[in-house]
């Protein structure tokens, strides 16, 4: 039992009290390791072990328990600050007993990329305040957390002692006032305004770390994303922005304070430490890194809550043209922040396509159209209704509320892509008594054969001789081809084309070899790819002479999607057909018998 101790100071280290036992007293370093913590430890500055040793031992003196030990005189309660309780009352237990080598591995400092100390540290104007009151000075704890360059209550960049934080001598305990006072000392590397202002910071954050004890919870993480949610770093309206959350960061710490606390960071590896720490359990990285992150996004200028720019959803379609079954068809929205400001972008069901910055002031389900990058059929059908009255594009575009180029798009877009037709001669300046022929898929289907409703399959079929089952799928098989080779659009009729139209079921594809009847129905009513190829140019050229379009090679080519993305020309058979289309459209030119 120890008869005399040195009195602990505000935020004094243990192994600096034990310095100053080891001077007060005049002993060696051995005997004062043997006094303190029994013969089987050794001087440690951060995280001693046998503390229940030495909590026996000064009980009549400080009448502290090792858990009040190790949270005011090591520490620990800054590496256990993001830890579960499980782990954190394991460590805690390792280090009153005398088996401490296992505490580093469990608070993930073996693997820490954050660089320890070489020395330990002190502020001048806080030496002098302690000499000026106690006679003496002292190591702080605060000083010699990892990740700490500067005083927390003075602002001033710390100095490197001679005095080393892992001492290679098993029992070397250096006391403070003999270290600043006897020894040379190296003086930190000079940061600028800004970044000293920001390592006191950090220090802040690391001193409330170590004075405060609140364990990790689960929702640590989430309240991470959170903030850089609403610090703007967001991509699609819930997820982190890794490449802008990146720069940011670097340019506001800057490389070499980043590289002088081991915790710089490589945009181009996706595995560094910041990417991790938005989708990672918290628990596994360094207090200095949620310093780090903290101290970031507290500083970044936060952006409107999203909640209050766009609402809370459903949110009603802006397409006036539009006539939706529900009030509020729109579920769901992405948001992309651009130059720092948050935009929605939405596609309705309606086919109405658009993106929008705010709401209606007084109804905030109602969008407030920005940009528009599809307008859906419903504006094709108006566009059209507007034309056929009579209406030029600037005087449609002003009925519309649109801009003359959104108009031009519209009545010059594709009609493959709305699956109409529409023939309309009115432009043609020589052609009179124009035909108008609108064909819609509805209307095309009504015309074909009606699939069977009882999907066919082999085995479900009657229980008669193999040769009459092979009749009665020949003939399904042949009835239903005839509506693969009209619908629209077009599809290249392939056996399971052929199946899928008759409903017959796939099973039968094994005993194709005992059903010749249909083998030969399938070879001849299925069509290779160069076959369908010259299907689909015949029918581009016939709707082309309809529309009275003038036919080139390359405007057959690209109605056909035949035109080669390459230098590879086209094969000889779709050669010979372009030559037989194209002869017979001047044949037709030269007699004045094309159809309007």
């Amino acid at each position: 039992m120890l008869g005399y101790l040195p009195k602990p100071y505000p935020d004094e280290l243990l192994y600096s009290i034990a310095a100053r036992y080891r001077v007060h007293l005049k002993l060696s370093g051995f005997a004062v390791t043997n006094q303190f913590f029994g013969c089987n430890s050794r001087a440690i500055v951060d995280l001693p072990h046998s503390i229940g040793y030495f909590s026996r031992a000064s009980f009549a003196l400080w009448s502290m328990s090792p858990e009040e030990i190790i949270k005011n005189f090591t520490l620990f309660p800054y590496y256990a600050r993001f830890i579960d309780h499980y782990r954190h009352a394991k460590a805690e237990r390792a280090l009153i007993s005398n088996n401490g080598q296992i505490v580093y591995p469990m608070l993930a400092l073996s693997a820490s990329t954050i660089k320890v100390p070489n020395c330990l540290k002190y502020c001048p104007a806080c030496v002098s305040e302690d000499i000026e009151t106690y006679g003496e000075t002292y190591w702080h704890r605060t000083h010699q957390l990892p990740g700490v360059l500067s005083c927390v209550h003075h602002g001033t960049m710390l100095i490197n002692s001679t005095a080393s934080y892992r001492p290679k001598i098993a029992y070397d305990y250096a006391d403070a006032t003999e270290t600043i006072e006897m020894h040379a000392v190296e003086a930190t590397d000079s940061l600028s305004a800004l970044g000293l202002e920001r390592c006191t910071k950090l220090a802040a954050h690391c001193n409330t770390f170590l004075n405060t004890k609140v364990l990790v919870q689960s929702s640590t993480v989430n309240d991470y994303k959170q903030m850089a949610i609403n610090s703007g770093f967001v991509f699609g309206g819930k997820n982190i922005s890794n490449a802008k959350l990146e720069r940011a960061f670097l340019s506001f710490y800057g490389e070499d304070l980043l590289e002088s606390l081991g915790a710089s960071i490589d945009p181009s590896n996706r595995g560094n430490w910041l990417r991790k720490f938005f989708r990672e359990s918290s628990s596994g990285f360094h207090p200095i890194q949620h310093a780090l992150v903290t101290v970031f996004l507290q500083s970044t200028p936060k952006i409107e809550p999203l909640s209050m720019q766009f609402g809370n959803g459903p949110w009603k379609c802006p397409n006036p043209y539009a006539n939706h079954n529900e009030e509020k068809p729109i579920k769901s929205i992405k948001i992309r922040i651009r130059n720092g400001i948050p935009i929605a972008s939405v596609k309705c069901s309606c086919g109405f396509n658009f993106s929008f910055r705010n709401t209606n002031a007084t109804d905030q389900s109602l969008p407030i159209v920005h940009t528009t990058s599809g307008t859906g059929p419903t504006w094709v059908v108006k566009v059209n209704e507007l034309k056929e009255s009579g209406l030029s594009c600037n005087a449609i575009a002003k009925e519309m509320g649109v801009d003359f180029n959104t108009v031009k798009t519209i009545l010059s877009r594709d009609d493959r892509i709305s699956g109409l037709i529409h023939i309309s001669s009115n432009q043609q300046q020589n052609r009179s008594n124009e035909a108008k022929a609108v064909i819609d898929r509805a209307s095309l289907n009504k015309c074909l054969p009606k699939k069977p409703t009882k999907v066919v399959h082999f085995k479900n079929l009657d229980n008669g001789k193999l040769a009459r089952k092979d009749e009665v799928l020949e003939k399904i098989i042949r009835s239903a081809s005839s509506g693969c080779y009209t619908e629209f659009p077009l599809k290249q009729v392939t056996k399971a084309r052929l199946m899928s139209a008759a409903n017959i079921g796939f099973s039968m594809y094994r005993a194709l070899g005992k059903l010749p009847l249909c083998q030969k129905a399938f070879d001849e009513l299925s069509e290779s790819l160069e076959d369908f190829r010259e299907r689909r140019l015949r029918h581009v050229a016939e709707r082309a002479q309809m529309e009275g379009l003038l036919i080139t090679r390359r405007s057959l080519l690209r109605l056909a999607s035949l035109e080669p993305r390459t230098m590879k020309p086209v094969s000889p058979r779709i050669e010979t057909v372009l030559s037989e289309l194209l002869g017979l459209a001047k044949q037709q030119q030269a007699l004045g018998q094309v159809d309007p």
